[in-house]
């Protein structure tokens, strides 16, 4: 194939600017803030969780993390299984609210 004939000329098609001049006021290089997030990207916590620590022994996290991972479920997820299956024969009764004490829990 000759050169030439499949070459479209670059004068023919006029090269739009990609960038709005709102998108590159938004850049914080232009204008010194910082950048936040929309509150759609946000992330936000799941619904009827809470957020804690523990301190598992290595060898049952490591269980507990290839347990996840052969189930494809996220960590979470594979612990609220294991807790769920673990409590099932155990007394899990409300704990009594003292006088003291009006939440009623630890």
């Amino acid at each position: 194939m000759p050169i030439g004939k499949n070459i479209i000329p670059l004068s023919d098609h006029p090269i739009r600017k990609t960038a709005s001049i709102e998108r590159k006021a938004r850049n914080t290089r232009n204008t010194g803030k910082a950048h936040t997030a929309p509150i759609a990207f946000k992330k936000r916590p799941p619904v009827n969780r809470q957020k804690i620590t523990l301190y598992p022994d290595t060898e049952k996290l490591q269980k507990l993390c290839n347990f996840a991972y052969w189930d494809r479920k996220s960590l979470a997820d594979a612990l609220n299984i294991v807790l769920g299956d673990g409590l099932k024969s155990k007394k899990t009764d409300p704990i009594p609210a003292e006088k003291g004490n009006k939440k009623g829990g630890a």
